[in-house]
C-alpha cells in the first residue's frame, strides 16, 4: 500500500549441492518501490530487520522539475549523491552477537568496579582518591548508558508489525476496527523485543476477537460503532510499561466463575472477591471461546502468555470493567543485560534487591505503626497500609528473623510491583 513494489531473487552466489553449507545465507533479494515516500520514511519501515540481515536502501531517481532557475540535472544527482554518502558514512551496521559480546563485557566491568569500590570503602585514602572514584563511578554509569543505548530500538518496529493485523481482522470478521499506537518512540532492548512479539500478538488477537463487541452491539450499548485497540509504551522508572487495551465488552466475572467451576478450579461454594475470579483466565487450559478459528481457541492460552512475560523478568496484570473494556498491561525491565541492585544487611544477612521493584527507602519514624487487631499491627504510609514481609519466613533465613520487627530502627525498603506494595525492614543500607 506504500507504492508499486517489484521484487527479484539474485541467486549468482548460490554453490552447487556439494559445496552448499546450511549455515550460510547466500540469497539475496532486491527490492524496486516506486513511491512518494521519502527515503527516511522507507527507512523507517525496515527497522525491525535492520540488525537481522545486511540492509541498504537507496534513492535510484526523484522527480525532477526544470524551470529557468533550476539547478542543472547533473548537478541536482550530484548533490542527492552526496547528501546520500554522507548518511551512510554516519551509519555503522554492527553483528548482534559482537554487540551483546560488548555488553556482557561491560557489565563484567561494573561488577569488579563495585568490588574493587567496597574494598576500599575502609580505606582512608584521602579526598583526592575518593572525588577520583566518584569521577569514575559516573564515567562508568556513563558508559553502560551509551552501550545499551546501542541496542535500543523503539517499540514502533514492534507496534508497527499489527497493524495489516487489524486491517486483516476488520475484514474477515466483518468488524469496524482502529488500531492507535501511543508512545511508538519509547526505547526498549532489541532482545526484549524480538521476544515480545508473539506474547503480545496473542493479546491483540485475544482484544480482536474476544474483547471487542459487533459494531451493532456497540451502538446498541452508546458506544461508537468503531471498537479500538490501542497499543502504548512508557517509561516509569526503571522499567517500561506496554499496555494492550480495547473498549469492547470487557470480561464478566461471573462467566468466568461458571467456567473455573465447570473445569473443576473453584467450586460453587467458594466466596472469592469479582476481581479475583479474573485470575481463573491464566489457568492452563482455560478458554471462553466456543469455536476454533485464526483469531481464538488456538490452543494456546494466557498461561502461556504470563510465563513468556515472566521468563523476560517481566508481570502481566489485567484490569477489565464490563461493558467498558478491558486492558493488559506488561510490566519490563529496559534491558537484560545488566541489573542494577540495591545492597543491604538484614539480620546478618546481605541481600542484593533489583532496584526496578525499589518504590522508596525510608528511615526511623517515617510512618505510623497501627495496631488493626488484637496483636496485629500494620505500617500507615501516607494514608495507605502496607504488608510487612518476614524474611526469616519467605527465605527460610533464621538470621534475618530480628528484621521482621516493625519498629522504627534500621531502613525500611518499600518494594513495588504492579499495584502491590510490601515493607521490608533492613538494618543498613551497603552500596548501590
Amino acid at each position: 500500500h506504500k507504492g508499486k513494489c517489484s521484487v527479484q531473487l539474485n541467486l549468482a552466489q548460490l554453490p552447487s549441492l556439494a559445496e552448499l553449507d546450511c549455515e550460510e545465507a547466500y540469497l539475496s533479494w532486491s527490492i524496486e518501490l516506486h513511491t512518494d515516500l521519502s527515503l527516511e520514511s522507507v527507512q523507517t519501515i525496515f527497522e525491525w530487520v535492520q540488525d537481522l540481515c545486511r540492509l541498504e536502501i537507496s534513492v535510484l531517481q526523484e522527480p525532477i522539475t526544470l524551470n529557468a532557475k533550476t539547478q542543472s540535472p547533473i548537478a541536482l544527482v550530484a548533490e542527492r549523491f552526496d547528501t546520500f554518502s554522507e548518511r551512510r558514512r554516519t551509519t555503522v551496521h554492527v553483528r548482534a552477537d559482537r554487540l551483546d559480546t560488548l555488553i556482557k563485557q561491560i557489565g563484567e566491568i561494573a561488577i569488579s568496579h563495585s568490588i574493587f569500590k567496597q574494598a576500599l570503602k575502609h580505606l582512608n585514602c584521602g579526598l583526592e582518591f575518593d572525588t577520583e572514584l566518584t569521577r569514575l563511578d559516573r564515567q562508568l554509569r556513563e558508559l553502560q548508558d551509551t552501550v545499551l543505548g546501542l541496542r535500543m530500538l523503539p517499540v514502533r518496529v514492534l507496534f508497527g508489525r499489527f497493524e495489516r493485523l487489524v486491517r486483516d481482522a476488520s475484514s474477515q470478521l466483518q468488524k469496524e476496527l482502529e488500531l492507535v499506537i501511543e508512545g511508538a518512540d519509547t526505547e526498549l532492548d532489541k532482545n526484549l523485543i524480538e521476544k515480545l512479539a508473539d506474547p503480545i500478538m496473542h493479546l491483540v488477537k485475544n482484544a480482536i476477537d474476544h474483547g471487542l463487541d459487533s459494531s451493532q452491539e456497540r451502538v446498541a450499548a452508546g458506544k461508537p460503532p468503531c471498537g479500538k485497540v490501542t497499543l502504548s509504551a512508557r517509561h516509569e522508572g526503571g522499567a517500561v510499561i506496554i499496555t494492550v487495551a480495547d473498549d469492547g465488552r470487557g470480561i464478566d466475572p461471573q462467566s468466568i466463575r461458571s467456567k473455573a467451576i465447570a473445569l473443576g478450579l473453584a467450586k460453587e461454594s467458594d466466596s472469592i472477591h469479582s476481581k479475583d475470579w479474573l485470575q481463573f483466565i491464566y489457568s492452563p487450559g482455560f478458554s471462553t471461546s466456543a469455536t476454533v478459528n485464526q483469531w481464538s481457541g488456538r490452543g494456546v492460552g494466557l498461561d502461556a502468555v504470563r510465563k513468556a512475560i515472566a521468563d523476560l523478568r517481566g508481570e502481566l496484570t489485567l484490569v477489565s470493567q464490563l461493558g467498558k473494556g478491558s486492558e493488559f498491561q506488561i510490566r519490563l525491565p529496559l534491558t537484560l543485560a545488566i541489573v542494577d541492585a540495591l545492597i543491604v544487611r538484614a539480620g546478618g544477612t546481605t541481600y542484593a534487591i533489583p532496584m526496578h521493584f525499589i518504590a522508596e527507602c525510608l528511615h526511623e519514624l517515617a510512618f505510623e505503626a497501627v495496631t488493626v487487631a488484637p496483636g496485629v499491627v500494620l505500617p500507615r504510609l501516607r494514608g495507605e497500609f502496607l504488608r510487612v514481609m518476614n524474611l526469616a519466613n519467605y527465605l527460610n533465613d533464621p538470621r534475618s528473623r530480628q528484621a521482621t520487627e516493625l519498629n522504627n530502627s534500621g531502613v525500611k525498603v518499600i518494594l513495588q510491583s504492579g499495584t502491590k506494595k510490601i515493607m521490608l525492614g533492613v538494618d543498613e543500607i551497603l552500596a548501590q
